[in-house]
């Protein structure tokens, strides 16, 4: 729903509180003057720029967990889970009142929706739209690279070679339920993408499988298991295909595995980095027109994006999102003249991030994969 909308099925005394909150005159005893009154600010580019700067910085990642959903309707539990994830002390209701007094937030008043809040689908267009510029002034665009690193496909065509491996070697795991390593060098050099075994000796023993793996390798490995396609621990050897395995292998797929490698990643890696969406937005409205940066980019993560205090969101941009964005096909990097890393979304990234996709679902922990 629309703020107009929204503003014709509050009550008098939220319409006094929005009005006092835009220095609206509040003289007037017809609803529908104070609501025309209120329509001539809220959206207004000054009033959206104002009134988000004037937001403390709980609220401000308060804001951008919302912008991150794809969603328009919360209840309050909702809501106050995302704000306290935002860093907030406390419920988190005064997150939700700074909203509610802008407008930017308003009670259910459908059927579908009376028990919760609404987000007004014109306020986040204009938010959006806010700090795109923000966003923009700090990392402008780049003249495009010299050198182009591309993997669109490449994770799927490790896929399939990774089940056709599967399939016509007898795998077994170690002790710790682990490719031996030469298997896994054999594997290596069969993909589009190499990598390197990981050091048996660096290998936590608390946190799965995704550590005693390179990353990739691992993305794939879980993937593969948790939707079915290999099993372990069944058949004569450590590691085998499943009948669903089998018939992917011979029949192919009219699932969109691009699309749900994706998801399957945002809700893994949600489980360790819950303000992922966040960061996905952010890197969203500042690579989907063209070539920016690695440096401008990091420098101009504002501390709005993510709640995660512990958390360096420029470490984990570098460490996590892109590296990874860059295999699942979401990205494409570069190298400038200078040597200078530029990244860009692709299509396919616009299409996911700007979808939401798997941003909504329930993180999957690795002991659930």
């Amino acid at each position: 729903m629309r703020v107009a909308d929204l503003l014709s099925f509050a009550d008098i005394d939220d319409l006094h509180r929005i009005a006092l909150t835009y220095r609206c005159p509040c003289d007037s005893h017809s609803k529908n003057e104070l609501i025309q009154r209120i329509l001539s600010r809220v959206l207004r580019d000054d009033e959206i720029a104002r009134q988000y700067t004037d937001l403390d910085d709980d609220e401000r990642r308060f804001v951008w967990a919302l912008l991150a959903e794809g969603r328009a309707c919360f209840t309050l539990e909702e809501l106050l889970a995302k704000a306290r994830q935002a860093g907030s002390g406390g419920s988190g209701r005064h997150c939700v009142a700074a909203l509610l007094k802008r407008g930017w937030l308003f009670r259910g008043v459908s059927r579908a929706t009376r028990h919760g809040f609404v987000f007004p689908v014109d306020v986040k267009e204009h938010l959006f739209r806010y700090l795109e510029t923000e966003i923009r002034r700090a990392v402008p665009l780049a003249d495009p690279p010299v050198v182009v690193r591309d993997e669109r496909g490449l994770l799927l065509d490790d896929l399939y070679t990774w089940l056709r491996f599967v399939a016509e070697t007898p795998l077994r795991l170690t002790a710790e339920g682990v490719l031996h390593r030469q298997q896994q060098q054999l594997l290596f050099r069969q993909f589009a993408v190499s990598e390197e075994p990981v050091d048996r000796a660096a290998m936590p023993a608390s946190r799965g499988r995704s550590v005693r793996y390179p990353r990739r390798f691992a993305l794939l490995y879980d993937f593969t298991c948790y939707i079915g396609l290999i099993a372990e621990g069944e058949g004569p050897f450590g590691l085998s295909l499943t009948a669903q395995g089998e018939r992917l292998l011979r029949e192919g797929t009219d699932l969109d595995l691009g699309g749900e490698l994706f998801r399957f990643w945002v809700r893994t890696t949600k489980h360790r980095i819950p303000a992922l969406p966040q960061l996905l937005v952010f890197l969203f409205l500042a690579g989907r027109d063209g070539w920016v940066r690695e440096g401008d980019l990091l420098a101009a993560l504002p501390a709005d994006v993510t709640g995660d205090r512990t958390a360096d969101s420029a470490a984990v941009m570098q460490s996590e999102v892109l590296p990874l964005g860059l295999h699942l096909g979401m990205l494409v990097s570069g190298l400038d003249v200078y040597g200078n890393r530029l990244w860009s979304l692709t299509p396919l990234g616009i299409e996911w991030v700007g979808e939401r996709v798997g941003f909504a679902e329930q993180p999957i922990a690795w002991q659930e994969v």
